[in-house]
């Protein structure tokens, strides 16, 4: 039974040629399932911005069939990114 198996989840994360300056860059985050590795459409992904001078306000993305979900961020030098992947909520089929 793999109940509880849908709300493990694996998160990974590339960033390319990280830049030194404020500028806007792409993240693609990528959703696998953890059972069996395979990747995760339709979940929802929470990202924002960390650090000084203050945080940014969340923004919501979803993964597409393939489990990739692109963020586009504009964060400073001193600032890190936070994502959060939320699976999406299924039915019990107990009856």
């Amino acid at each position: 039974m793999r109940f509880m198996g849908i709300l493990c989840w694996f998160l990974m994360a590339g960033m390319l040629s990280p830049q030194t300056n404020v500028m806007a860059q792409d993240l693609q985050v990528l959703v696998l399932d953890a059972l069996d590795g395979k990747p995760q459409a339709n979940v929802k992904v929470e990202y924002f911005c960390t650090g000084t001078p203050h945080n940014s306000t969340p923004k919501t993305t979803f993964t597409n069939i393939e489990g990739l979900a692109k963020v586009s961020i504009l964060c400073g030098d001193e600032q890190k990114i936070d994502i959060a992947v939320y699976p999406p909520n299924k039915k019990n089929n107990a009856v």
